[in-house]
């Protein structure tokens, strides 16, 4: 698998997450995945790789400190 770059535009664009009460999780990858499926990937990559590097970037408050707190090597799809 070639590095997956996302750049700053997709991120301009894309919603955070913060894992707050009144947000829906469902909705939000909805959308995330809608998204990020329309990238380009290189060769060798596919729009899952693509979701799993660009997360990180999207996931804020509790979500993103849930993210953070995962062990190494957690996520694998």
């Amino acid at each position: 698998m070639r590095t997956i770059a996302i750049k700053s535009g997709v991120l301009a664009v894309l919603s955070h997450f913060y894992g707050l009460s009144k947000e829906c999780p469902y909705s939000f990858l909805e959308e995330f995945c809608r998204y990020c499926d329309i990238q380009p990937v290189p060769a060798g990559s596919t729009s899952k790789d693509y979701r799993l590097k660009a997360i990180p970037f999207v996931l804020k408050g509790h979500a993103g400190v849930w993210l953070s707190r995962l062990p190494e090597g957690s996520i694998r799809t």
